[in-house]
């Protein structure tokens, strides 16, 4: 695939999107077929934190000290923040937000190629349907299942179903205004703490059930019975949040189409954007109040600015992520705006680019990967237990990476030879 200098300046690595580019993936919506012009950068970004991602969870299944208190829910003020241990999870705190943004982002970008028709119930509309509600009923069924492997019997939502519902919604938003997504996105992002300490009481996990689905993280002691055995159930990912998130990345995408129609370069933007997120991150993480989710800072050390809430994601949270993502993305367009018009073209086989676009696929198979690894380690999922320290996550991490790259070239080819066939829904 040769890459057009022409195209690639023209807005956020040239060309116009596959048709498949809306087979949605977490955490994104990114299919593996070669399209002229497909934007490379959305694929590295992608393909980057899901790297960081592996990292994250070899932690949490191998690393006793795995830092996990990104909420006020599992948050005691005053406790410590091993800054090793801290950063290594910190830097994965911009996984998720980005499998939202960019999932909002490629849907903009593939549903402007797909059809042009606005009216409700086309066969895209239909296909983003049932692709969104076959994500969402993964978390409930195989990431349930698969949950076995690391702990007693429980019902999880985790990204999947966020992505998943967020999508179904956006078959509707997406008709609406590109600045009118803007305005609902950040309102809702400005109202979330209000919203759930004073409408929904209070951040707990005994949340009401539509509190816990849309508003905030939500444990249900008894959540189903199967086999006569009674399963608990918990969501850490409610959909309100992250669908404010997408909707950015689709009013985003957007922008895209339009700079790419105009010739121009999607860089200043991208820096725009970035810059005045990290500003807001500045400015409500210094106020050190409301903004913070309930998790204001203990002081004024790095560990302690950067400790914001995920679980829900407060604004501070938000505007890191964002930011940071958004500047990250810049360089990656900006290194593909500067390709000589006679350089080679870019191999579509680096890891990045290949986890980057097969990424459902990736997401599914390295848990498995990973907590066979702590089984065969003869490790203790829960925290706490002999583990194998930060060593073990950086080690089970990228090892997951290593082993899952040659499975995910032999996939993506074999969805490149069928388009149209059932793994477009993975």
């Amino acid at each position: 695939m040769r890459q057009d200098r022409g195209a690639s300046a023209r807005g956020l690595g040239g060309g116009a999107a596959s048709p498949h580019d809306a087979s949605v993936s977490p955490p994104d919506v990114a299919n593996a077929d070669p399209a002229p012009g497909r934007l490379l950068a959305l694929d590295r970004l992608r393909g980057l934190v899901m790297v960081l991602m592996a990292v994250d969870h070899a932690g949490a299944s191998m690393d006793q000290g795995h830092v996990a208190a990104d909420s006020a829910l599992m948050w005691t003020p005053g406790g410590e923040l091993p800054l090793a241990g801290f950063l290594t999870r910190w830097m994965t705190h911009f996984c998720a937000p980005t499998f939202l943004f960019l999932a909002g982002t490629s849907l903009a970008l593939s549903r402007a190629n797909r059809d042009a028709s606005r009216a409700l119930g086309s066969p895209a509309d239909l296909f983003q349907l049932r692709r969104g509600l076959f994500l969402a009923a993964l978390d409930p069924t195989f990431m349930t299942a698969v949950w076995l492997l690391a702990a007693p019997p429980m019902g999880i939502l985790q990204v999947l179903y966020a992505i998943g519902l967020g999508m179904v919604a956006m078959v509707v938003l997406r008709r609406l205004p590109a600045w009118v997504l803007v305005v609902v996105a950040l309102g809702y992002l400005g109202a979330a703490e209000r919203i759930v300490t004073g409408v929904v009481g209070g951040l707990t996990w005994g949340a009401p059930t539509w509190a816990g689905l849309l508003v905030q993280p939500k444990f249900w002691p008894n959540a189903a019975v199967i086999g006569g055995e009674t399963w608990p159930g918990v969501n850490v990912y409610p959909l309100l949040p992250w669908l404010a998130i997408m909707m950015l990345g689709h009013a985003f995408g957007t922008r895209l189409l339009r700079l790419r129609a105009e010739g121009r370069s999607a860089v200043p933007t991208l820096v725009g954007w970035g810059v005045g997120a990290l500003a807001v991150f500045v400015a409500v993480r210094g106020a050190n109040g409301y903004g913070n989710m309930l998790l204001p800072r203990e002081g004024g050390s790095l560990a302690q600015w950067l400790h914001v809430s995920k679980y829900p994601p407060s604004m501070s949270f938000v505007a890191m992520t964002l930011g940071g993502m958004l500047l990250a993305l810049a360089v990656l367009v900006r290194r593909e705006e500067r390709r000589p018009v006679d350089a080679p073209p870019p191999s579509p086989d680096g890891p990045l680019v290949v986890f980057g676009q097969t990424a459902l696929f990736f997401y599914l198979a390295h848990f498995v990967v990973i907590l066979g690894f702590a089984r065969l380690a003869g490790l203790a999922f829960a925290l706490g237990d002999e583990g194998g320290g930060l060593a073990a996550a950086w080690w089970g991490g990228l090892g997951a990476c290593a082993l899952l790259y040659l499975p995910c070239r032999l996939y993506r080819a074999v969805k490149r030879a069928r388009p149209d066939g059932l793994l477009r829904y993975v």
